[in-house]
């Protein structure tokens, strides 16, 4: 055995003459009976290395299980059917990953980098020991990790289509195995925190946009992160003793994290009554981001390059939001948007467009229009977007305004696979896919 692990590290894992990387005898007998996994003695071969890569970049430009109208793109595909198949067979699991999936997809593709890497890593048991600190505060048990291994194999198994092979498969499994085998001292000897299903979120400021609708901020703890179009969902306590699950479009940005979010109420509801009559100080709880409509501006070469926005009424707030996304990427994204807000008075909608943004006033942009309509045309659609086959339409209000929009979009040369839906439907509140 030699190799270039480091001395404090050489009681755990040894490097072989021919670069595989493996446990020492002492460090694998010690644990292996806490090892879930058959693999009781991994030692990462440069083969497992190379199956690994070949296999993940595969994945990445899209195999034969891949489809560009259902799927979008291959990544998005890995992390869809991954999360869809861990909150189905896990469900307890769905309040760690309280951030938008499109942001944690991103990070669970950084776990296949971690297995395709292990073998050439000489820090692996402190990076590997130091994620397993991290996750306790999200409240990670062995049986969590035991839970994604599965999960990871069978989706990665989905999404290879007539890729994958039993040699693939034990590659990974035996990547997986040895991380998780470091992982063990950390996670038998240390003691989570405990999940709960939801956090309690304050009411910090509270200021009016209109006579009927509020721009409200709530703070919590949590780094929560999402993109332009997200929606949190929010637990109420409207009944006595009760509590109704809603969802709001998020009007505040941050990609990176925040422990604070904005939304915009309008007082139409029960629910949204008891909002805006809250004074600061009250507190309500907070589940996770969940929607099924956004834009991903850490990706720009994913958003669609016309983007045509068609609301009705507070529809427009999660448009308005998108639009500030694009503004905020204006160096990169070379497209248009134009905006047909509809309501039975343009001063119905005036108010969202002036105070939803973060800086609270309307964004000046030469690729930006907003138009307003008391109803929707194809002629409208037509006048304020000529371009409209090569248009995506985001839509948002009533069923029956959706389904009008639609149907004007079409007549107006516009494609039914290029119409995206912002449902407000608070029915589908927690059995939603991951889209």
């Amino acid at each position: 055995m030699g190799g270039v692990v480091s001395f404090e590290n050489a009681e755990i894992i040894y490097v072989a003459e021919d670069g595989a990387i493996g446990l020492t005898e002492s460090f694998a007998s010690r644990f292996e009976n806490d090892m879930p996994f058959d693999i009781k003695r991994p030692v990462v071969t440069r083969k497992h290395e190379t199956l690994i890569k070949e296999n993940w970049s595969a994945i990445y430009q899209g195999t034969s299980a891949f489809d560009a109208v259902k799927h979008v793109t291959p990544t998005k595909f890995f992390y869809r059917t991954f999360y869809n198949i861990l909150f189905e067979m896990a469900p307890s699991l769905r309040p760690i990953f309280r951030s938008s999936m499109t942001v944690q997809g991103k990070s669970l593709a950084g776990i296949i980098k971690t297995l395709a890497t292990v073998i050439n890593g000489a820090n692996i048991v402190r990076a590997s020991q130091e994620l397993a600190k991290r996750h306790l505060k999200y409240g990670a048990k062995k049986d969590h990790y035991t839970a994604v291994g599965q999960i990871l194999l069978q989706t990665l198994e989905i999404v290879s289509g007539d890729k994958w092979t039993p040699e693939i498969s034990t590659a990974y499994l035996t990547a997986y195995s040895l991380i998780y085998f470091v992982m063990l001292p950390v996670i038998l000897n240390n003691e989570p925190v405990e999940i709960t299903e939801s956090l309690p979120a304050t009411i910090s400021k509270s200021e009016p946009i209109s006579a009927t609708a509020k721009r409200l901020t709530l703070t919590f703890d949590f780094n929560l992160r999402f993109h332009p179009g997200d929606a949190i969902l929010l637990g109420l306590p409207v009944a006595e003793g009760g509590e109704v699950k809603r969802h709001y479009t998020i009007a505040s940005l941050s990609v990176e994290g925040t422990n604070t979010i904005d939304i915009v109420v309008d007082d139409v509801s029960a629910s949204s009554h008891w909002l805006v009559t809250q004074a600061t100080g009250a507190t309500l709880k907070l589940y996770w981001i969940e929607s099924n409509v956004r834009f991903e501006i850490d990706s720009p070469e994913s958003i669609p390059s016309n983007v045509v926005f068609v609301s009705h009424g507070v529809g427009c707030v999660p448009f308005l939001v998108m639009l500030e996304g694009l503004y905020r990427i204006r160096e990169t994204f070379h497209g248009s948007a134009v905006t047909l807000q509809v309501a039975p008075n343009q001063a119905d909608v005036d108010a969202y467009t002036s105070a939803v943004t973060s800086t609270e006033k309307p964004i000046e942009w030469e690729s930006r229009s907003i138009h307003y309509a008391p109803t929707v045309s194809a002629d409208k659609l037509k006048d304020i977007a000529p371009n409209l086959a090569h248009s995506d339409l985001y839509v948002c209000g009533p069923a029956d305004f959706i389904a009008t929009t639609e149907e004007a979009f079409v007549a107006a040369g516009g494609s039914k696979d290029r119409i995206h839906v912002y449902s407000f439907d608070n029915a589908q509140l927690g059995a939603r896919k991951i889209e």
